[in-house]
């Protein structure tokens, strides 16, 4: 029987109250420091009446009593949404209206001014339980655990609701994955609101290890021997350039990557340390990963086959499956995938489809991901069929950095894209003005109302942009103009600095709205 991750949390801090829970480079919390903080937290809840699917929102800094409230709510029986601390109140109130919520946890409630009757509170001003209470509220699997926002193509981000008996599902596949290594010491590098952390939080925790809380992955570097962790993970452009200047620390047997696709150059900078690496792949619909393969070949990366309790099907426009070797869209299926998308019907029925050759009831989620099945039966990805991108492992709608964009009066038209002329891929836009205004003044704009990962590192000002026979922006004619290899100079160009923002941005990968891949 498939177990219930919170209780395997519980039943690790009941016999071994003593062991590291979660440590930090100047904290840690036990087993059992964990069990009277998250009963706390679940006391204080449900005297508040929140109950089965009420969405808390957390907005907290990186410390143990992050971890230990994210456990109070599902103790609690209700299913939290994380909000990163430097997000624009804008946004941050448009995700509060959309949950319902009525509590946001955060550090320090006198310097947040929250919307309506919301209300901001301090974890650490909840007292323990002392003894905590035994067990957990009693809720089913379909029951909600958590609602990751991604961007959102009409503008605003939307909601992925993710229930407990999906979250089951992922930890004992990541189980069968890693085996015993998830009971040693697992670094949690990610964004709390990008899903492999998830990954991180609970295959560590359910498996009665130790997670190592830090703010990114540059802070592997240096640290103390009781804190280097076995398994790490994160995007294949950052772990590939820490490995390749050695600061890896020497305790890291495997490797998970995530959130993009892994190029030969990161992958041949890992194995290189004798490390094992994982390619994974997963969209925050299937909760976090889909499926996984241990890198062999660096001639042949591929994203594997699925995870236990998922399928993968590879079919064409007219939803027929397509033959090995030829390209075709993913569709997963099984009990792993999301809910829906919160309060958006219509999203959800056009991209969570009915599964025909599965029981009444069951439904195959539309990546809008290109593959391709090999004889081995092994998935190559081969991108993306719609206007969705990848960058240092975030998922972005550029419609929704468009929409933002276009929003500033002086902008007249504008296209958002990712420009691969350098040798790492950002995120850029061109946009043509009806009037005299500083480019920095659009920026600031942009950065009034996105997450800093949805802010362009470069903005063109140019005098048109190429146009199809309906009038609408051609994507394809405008991607000819910034391909490799070709340099066309804008009228204005504003560049923000790309090593302080790719070191910021690794930083701040806990203070953005992130998800997965």
């Amino acid at each position: 029987m498939l177990d219930d991750v919170l209780h395997r949390i519980l039943g690790h801090c009941s016999a071994h109250p003593e062991e590291p829970a979660v440590t930090t480079e100047s904290a840690t919390m036990s087993y059992g420091e964990l069990d009277r903080r998250s009963s706390g937290i679940a006391a204080f809840l449900r005297g508040q009446g929140i109950s089965a699917d009420s969405i808390v929102a957390v907005q907290l800094a990186r410390t143990p009593l992050l971890i230990a409230t994210l456990v109070g709510i599902l103790r609690a029986g209700a299913a939290w949404t994380t909000l990163m601390t430097n997000l624009p109140a804008a946004r941050r109130d448009r995700i509060l209206a959309e949950t319902g919520c009525s509590i946001v946890f955060v550090d320090h409630p006198e310097q947040v001014s929250l919307p309506g009757a919301v209300r901001a509170v301090s974890p650490a001003q909840v007292p323990d339980a002392v003894p905590p209470a035994a067990g957990a509220a009693t809720v089913s699997r379909d029951s909600l655990a958590y609602c990751l926002f991604t961007s959102g193509s009409s503008g605003t981000p939307k909601g992925v609701v993710v229930t407990r008996g999906a979250l089951d599902r992922l930890v004992d596949s990541v189980d069968i994955l890693f085996g015993t290594a998830l009971h040693g010491r697992i670094a949690c590098t990610t964004a709390q609101s990008f899903d492999v952390f998830n990954f991180e939080l609970f295959g560590a925790l359910a498996n009665g290890g130790e997670l190592v809380l830090l703010e990114s992955l540059l802070d592997l570097s240096g640290l103390p021997a009781d804190l280097r962790p076995e398994i790490i993970s994160g995007v294949p452009s950052a772990l590939g350039e820490i490995a390749a200047l050695g600061d890896l620390p020497s305790s890291v047997r495997i490797v998970v990557s995530a959130g993009e696709p892994l190029f030969r150059a990161a992958a041949e900078s890992l194995t290189a340390s004798g490390l094992q690496v994982w390619n994974a792949y997963g969209p925050t619909e299937c909760t976090v990963f889909a499926m996984c393969d241990l890198v062999e070949d660096l001639d042949d990366i591929t994203i594997g086959v699925p995870l236990e309790h998922v399928g993968a099907l590879v079919l064409d426009e007219d939803l027929r499956e397509v033959p090995a070797g030829a390209v075709g869209q993913l569709h997963l299926t099984g009990p792993q995938l999301a809910r829906e998308y919160l309060h958006r019907p219509a999203q959800t029925a056009e991209r969570f489809l009915p599964f025909p050759a599965g029981e009444p009831g069951d439904r195959m989620y539309a990546t809008g991901d290109l593959v391709v099945r090999g004889e081995d039966g092994r998935l190559r990805y081969r991108g993306r069929a719609d206007n969705q991108v990848k960058v240092r492992g975030y998922r972005i709608e550029l419609e929704e950095v468009e929409s933002v964009l276009g929003s500033h009066p002086a902008v007249s038209a504008c296209i958002a894209h990712v420009d691969r002329r350098r040798d790492d891929a950002r995120l850029a836009a061109a946009i043509t003005l009806t009037g005299e205004v500083a480019v920095a003044d659009v920026v600031a704009h942009a950065r009034r109302h996105l997450p800093r990962y949805m802010v362009p590192d470069t903005v063109q000002v140019v005098s048109s942009l190429p146009r199809n026979g309906s009038g609408k922006i051609d994507r394809r004619a405008f991607a000819s103009l910034v391909a490799p290899g070709r340099s066309d100079p804008p009228l204005q160009t504003l560049t923000i600095d790309s090593q302080t923002t790719r070191r910021s941005d690794e930083r701040d990968n806990n203070e953005d709205d992130r998800n997965g891949p």
